[in-house]
């Protein structure tokens, strides 16, 4: 599109991040009207006619010698934003109508880890196979062999839905939480509820809220909405510690790739490892960890950490994370000492005497905090959430990471307008400062995580953490 490489990943993050934003919508819809079912076939429609859009704009382009016109402009952000529509809302209808097929909350939880793994395998082909045809011209066929895997998931999907199971729709969640918070804010002159005895029943947590149930007729919520509204508080201090997490991992796309171009990057012979594949040690370890601690440690987690497990899988993926922007850190100094030595020698498009293979710890690391705060997240908020609130949770955790590519720009334009740690030639600057800052940040996500995990274990154990090691969670149908 004749397009400078910082406008075109200004285009890549805006469309990331609106895509993930309007996942909320698709889960409120799957929740309250259509169902989960029915919502995710419509989702994926919705998305191949995107694929399939995008397709034809890329065939028409590639096929002319002159410069792209507006119209061509305004239709690839059409069928670019159809796509993403589509597939940010089919995100949480999929994964939430798979959990729903199973009985325990351990059954979901392990779906809900499998769903991310096998979506790290169609990465692992993207990023090889097709990005391969690609780079090779091959653009039209890359654009083409996507519509198709599009309509062949569409095809398994519906070759399942006779058995499928799924909840009945009831109200729409985020009509549910405004009401009750209007009604809050109406009511709050007034000491008298509807049904006492039944607040006490459901602990002290979020008093203000039961002030909703007055006996004000015309703005009266009842006890399972705002019980219901409850249930979506407790995954509040979680996301709000996700937006973060997910902020600082967006360097991946962006810092990683450009540390990994200054360096040398011979593979065999004259094989030359493109930096952009560099991602692949990430998704292998997503496929590889994934199950293995599903299967193996899991199991012991549920045992001895009494219902909260998912809790305790997150705040291990945030440690990791911080380990990761200590070891870039060091990597980055070591490959800044390597430049300076011969700096007098270096020249535009030369490379650092240094394997890009250095950087695969990062890459790593990255992967298996995919594995621990990715799939604990979407566990937590699927198996804690209201019933008929599920997708709408389930999106919610998506949305860190819109909100956390937002954050990133944010973060990295204010690092680059009052400092010069990230000039246009990395081997002038400090990334290094970067890398520090990032892991400082992470501290004290880690701090507000562990207070917001004392606070929500103990004030939600007398709704969702009930019973003995290895039974499972108690569910309550809020909104049936």
């Amino acid at each position: 599109m004749q397009q400078k490489n910082s406008s075109a990943a200004n285009v890549y993050t805006n469309w990331t991040g609106t895509s993930f934003l309007t996942s909320i919508i698709g889960g409120a819809i799957g929740d309250a009207y259509w169902g989960r079912l029915w919502t995710s076939i419509f989702c994926q429609l919705v998305y191949i006619v995107g694929l399939i859009m995008f397709s034809l704009i890329g065939t028409i382009i590639t096929a002319e010698n002159n410069l792209p016109q507006m119209l061509h402009v305004v239709l690839l952000y059409v069928a670019l934003y159809t796509m993403g529509l589509g597939n940010a809302s089919l995100t949480p209808n999929a994964v939430s109508l798979g959990a729903d097929q199973f009985d325990l909350s351990n059954q979901s939880s392990t779906f809900i880890s499998m769903s991310i793994a096998s979506s790290a395998m169609g990465l692992m082909f993207s990023t090889s196979i097709i990005s391969y045809i690609e780079n090779e011209g091959q653009w039209r066929l890359g654009f083409w062999l996507s519509a198709g895997f599009g309509v062949m998931g569409l095809l398994l999907f519906l070759a399942g839905m006779p058995k499928m199971r799924q909840h009945k729709a009831g109200e729409n969640p985020l009509f549910c939480i405004g009401r009750v918070l209007y009604a809050c804010i109406c009511s709050q002159k007034s000491d008298r509820l509807s049904s006492p005895k039944e607040f006490n029943k459901r602990g002290t947590n979020f008093r203000w809220l039961d002030k909703a149930s007055t006996l004000k007729q015309h703005h009266m919520c009842t006890l399972q909405q705002v019980q219901a509204v409850k249930g979506i508080c407790f995954l509040l201090p979680f996301w709000v510690c996700g937006i973060i997490v997910a902020s600082v991992l967006a360097q991946k796309s962006t810092l990683f790739m450009l540390q990994g171009d200054t360096m040398e990057n011979l593979l065999w012979g004259n094989i030359r490892f493109p930096p952009g594949s560099m991602s692949l040690f990430s998704l292998i370890m997503v496929v590889m960890c994934t199950p293995a601690y599903t299967i193996l440690i899991e199991p012991y987690a549920r045992r001895y950490n009494r219902g909260n497990s998912s809790i305790v899988r997150m705040g291990s993926g945030l440690i990791i994370a911080i380990i990761l922007f200590c070891i870039a850190a060091i990597i980055e100094a070591r490959r800044l000492k390597i430049s300076h030595i011969g700096e007098e020698s270096l020249t535009d498009g030369t490379k650092v005497s240094m394997s890009i293979f250095w950087l695969v710890p990062q890459y790593v690391l990255d992967g298996l905090i995919t594995a621990l705060w990715g799939c604990g997240h979407l566990e937590f908020n699927y198996i804690y959430a209201p019933q008929g609130m599920r997708s709408l949770a389930t999106a919610l955790s998506l949305s860190d990471l819109a909100l956390g590519n937002y954050l990133s720009s944010l973060l990295l334009g204010a690092v680059t307008t009052f400092t010069s740690w990230i000039p246009d030639d990395l081997n002038h600057g400090h990334l290094d400062y970067f890398y520090w800052l990032l892991a400082g940040l992470l501290v004290i996500d880690l701090i507000l995580f562990v207070v917001a995990s004392k606070w929500v274990v103990s004030t939600s154990k007398q709704l969702w953490f009930e019973g003995h090691p290895g039974h499972d969670v108690q569910e309550v149908d809020l909104l049936a």
